[in-house]
Parts: structure tokens; C-alpha cells; sequence
């Protein structure tokens, strides 16, 4: 026979709650507070923890709903964390005292976002709301078992407490059985809760195999938990196999964010021969916080090719503008007098007369390649009027000179107009 208690609510009156499915905890209308909530406890907790819910599944039919089913399993949690509803709601029972009669004594505060050095061993329930219908999962939920729960009716099963090995079975079980994509995700986010040693692995079967592109998305994103080589062998053939362009680019954020060789080499040729150029983009993008000898080969190999797209050496020389040492800037003024492309030397410009407190050698340097723009006949005027404009925000004492000189006497008469302009402002600046 089940064991069968029953809770009764501490409250008589309440306001009526609507409560967010996504939040943590058993998430059930306030409705109905005085009927009572029967808990009931599996009668064979030594059975395997699928007997368990396949046994429960055969009974659900037979009883009120709403019908929730729960086990726990134990985490490691630092000790002032919790996962669920905070604060706890001193008019509801907490899942100890469902289950064990028991409520605990917890902080005025939860630590959640920020942790502690100290960690502690936590009991953490996982709840699954039921259709009895179609005996198929509806919502489902994490939470503390000393946290609040709003159960005001129906029934909730309580299988016990089971080991990772038990719990990372019948969640991949539950997954392999439905094809929805929201129950798929939670469950793929209960099962990297686990910190089961075959995640990994789990997460390449979903990203290679699923149709849905939310949920392959969505197995990338939990994939950027993991830094090994075995997630990135994964997130290498998504880069090249996945037909969703946005699971791709996914994936390239990922491999950014694993600190190895073998990661930035991966996003260097990515920028290099990826496809499409969102792609490439994409991997540029995340090679911009890194300065490595190769990363910089790479990105003045993308601008200073010929017949590469336009955008994506816009994107490399984007990368090369933050990144902050000698051979960047001496690039970047390479690049601003003599690359190929107008519209390159010109962005390359901009980039220059952005940059902020340059130290005085830097600043000579930059002011003779604007100088040498502007004297260049052979430049297109635009381009010509545009270092000139840069060049007066330059700090550096030969700034006002040369633009003085240029004003009374320079050959083109656009350029010469647009210096007499900036000098008569800083007359009257003065």
C-alpha cells in the first residue's frame, strides 16, 4: 500500500495568485486553499527509480489533479545557495515538511547569485507536473527541499531519494519519449544539473541528432559549461555540419569561450574559411579579446586580402582596433595610408581618431600618417578631408601647426576651406 499523508494548508485567506510557470517550485493556483494536499510515498523505495515512476505513471489516472511526481537527489551547493522560490512563505509548507515533517531554520537571505567558499551537500527535489490525459509531462521544477511550495490540492508522489546514476538514467529516458521542445529543454537542463560524467556526451548525441533547432541551440548553450577537448570536437562539427546558421554561430561563442590553443586555432581558421561569412564574422568577433601572435597574422591576413568580403574585413580591422599593443596601432596606420580598398583605409581612419590618451610616440605616429593622407594628391578628397578632421582632435604639440600651414596654403582648396574652418574655431575657443 502507498503511504498517504495529508497537509493542510496553514492560511485560510488569500489573494488570489497567479503564478509564473517558470519559476521554481511546484507552480499551482492559490485556488482551492482549504482542500489539503495528499502526499504519497512510494511504498518500495529499493525498486530502480524507473520502476518507481513507470509504477506511479499506471496510478496517476485514479487521482485529482493536479498530480505532480518528485524525487531528489543530493548536490553540492554553497552553503547559503538555494535553488527554487526565495524567501520562503512562512504561510506554506516547505518540501521538508511535506515529505518529512520537518521544516528548516534558513537564513534571512539567499547568497544564490554570488555563492560562498563554503559548500555544503543539499537534498534538491525535482518536481514534474503531469497530464493525466495523455500521461505526458507538463512543467517541470527544481527546488530546495526546505524552500516554500505552493501546493494547495491534488497529489504529489514522492519517489525518494536516488543517486546521479538513477536520476541521469530516467531523465534520459523521459527525453528520448517526447517531442516537445519545452519539455526537452527543461529536462536538458535538469540533466546538466547532475554533473554526470557521460553530460558531454549527451549534449553531442542532442546537437547531432535533434531536428529542432531551439533544442540544438540550446544544448550548444549548455555546452559552454564544459570546457574540454571532447566539447570541442563536439562544437567543431556543429560549426561545420548543423544547417541552422544560428546553432553554428552558437557554437563559435562557445569555443570562445575555451581557453586553449587548440580553441583559438579552431575560431582562426573559422575566420579564415568558415561559411557563411556570418560565421566568419561571428568567429572574428571572439578573437578580438585575444592578442596572440597568431590571432594578429590572422586578422591582417583577412583585411590586407584582395577579394575578400567587404564586411568581413570590416570585422577584422574592428578586432584588430581593440586590440591594444605596438604592432595593432602600427597595422592600423599601415592599413589607413596604403590598403587597396578606399573604404578600408577610411574605416581604418575612423579607428585611429578614436582612440583615447595615446602615449606620445603613438601620437607622433598617428599624426604623421594623417599628415601624409592629406598631402597625398593621389587620395581621394573625401578620404583626405577625414584624416584631416581626425587629425585635429590629435594631442600633440605639431597638430596646430601643420593645420595652420594648411590653411593659408595647401594646393587642394576643399582641404585648405576646411583647415581655415578650424583654425577660425579655435580663435574662437579662445
Amino acid at each position: 500500500m502507498w503511504n498517504i499523508k495529508i497537509i493542510k494548508p496553514r492560511c485560510l485567506f488569500v489573494v488570489l495568485l497567479t503564478v509564473l510557470g517558470g519559476l521554481s517550485g511546484i507552480g499551482l493556483s492559490r485556488e482551492g486553499k482549504s482542500e489539503p494536499v495528499s502526499v504519497v510515498h512510494c511504498p518500495n523505495p529499493k525498486a530502480s527509480l524507473e520502476a518507481r515512476w513507470q509504477w506511479t505513471m499506471e496510478q496517476i489516472a485514479k487521482q485529482p489533479a493536479p498530480v505532480w511526481i518528485g524525487y531528489s537527489t543530493e548536490r553540492l551547493m554553497s552553503e547559503r545557495s538555494f535553488v527554487g522560490r526565495w524567501p520562503v512563505d512562512p504561510d506554506y509548507p516547505t518540501l521538508s515538511e511535506l515529505i518529512y515533517d520537518v521544516r528548516m531554520e534558513l537564513p534571512e537571505r539567499s547568497d544564490s547569485g554570488y555563492g560562498t567558499a563554503d559548500k555544503v551537500v543539499k537534498e534538491v527535489a525535482c518536481l514534474f507536473e503531469i497530464d493525466q490525459a495523455a500521461k505526458s509531462i507538463g512543467q517541470i521544477q527544481t527546488s530546495n527541499i526546505s524552500l516554500t511550495v505552493y501546493m494547495n490540492r491534488g497529489v504529489l508522489f514522492w519517489l525518494g531519494k536516488v543517486g546521479t546514476e538513477q536520476s541521469f538514467s530516467l531523465l534520459r529516458k523521459l527525453y528520448d519519449e517526447t517531442d516537445d521542445e519545452y519539455v526537452k529543454i527543461r529536462l536538458m537542463g535538469r540533466i546538466t544539473d547532475l554533473y554526470h560524467p557521460r553530460i558531454v556526451s549527451f549534449l553531442g548525441d542532442v546537437i547531432q541528432n535533434e531536428k529542432s533547432e531551439r533544442v540544438r541551440k540550446e544544448a550548444v548553450e549548455e555546452l559552454d559549461e564544459y570546457h574540454s577537448q571532447e566539447s570541442l570536437d563536439i562544437l567543431l562539427r556543429t560549426v561545420r555540419n548543423d544547417p541552422s546558421v544560428a546553432v553554428r554561430e552558437e557554437a563559435i561563442d562557445s569555443i570562445g569561450h575555451i581557453e586553449t590553443t587548440a580553441a583559438e586555432e579552431a575560431l582562426i581558421e573559422i575566420a579564415k574559411t568558415g561559411s557563411p561569412p556570418s560565421v566568419r564574422r561571428e568567429a572574428i568577433d571572439k578573437l578580438r579579446d585575444t592578442a596572440s601572435p597568431k590571432v594578429m597574422d590572422c586578422l591582417v591576413s583577412i583585411i590586407d586580402k584582395q577579394d575578400e568580403v567587404f564586411k568581413i574585413q570590416q570585422e577584422a580591422l574592428d578586432a584588430l582596433a581593440d586590440i591594444e599593443n605596438d604592432r595593432a596601432m602600427d597595422e592600423l596606420i599601415r592599413i589607413a595610408g596604403n590598403h587597396v580598398k578606399p573604404r578600408i583605409r577610411e574605416e581604418a581612419i575612423d579607428h585611429l581618431s578614436d582612440m583615447d590618451e595615446l602615449e606620445p610616440g603613438n601620437a607622433l605616429k598617428v599624426v604623421k600618417c594623417f599628415q601624409s593622407i592629406i598631402d597625398n594628391q593621389e587620395e581621394k578628397e573625401e578620404i583626405r578631408c577625414n584624416a584631416l578632421d581626425a587629425l585635429k582632435d590629435i594631442e600633440h604639440k605639431d597638430v596646430r601647426t601643420y593645420i595652420t600651414k594648411t590653411a593659408r596654403n595647401h594646393p587642394n582648396q576643399e582641404i585648405r576651406r576646411q583647415a581655415q574652418e578650424i583654425v577660425a574655431e579655435w580663435i574662437r575657443d579662445t
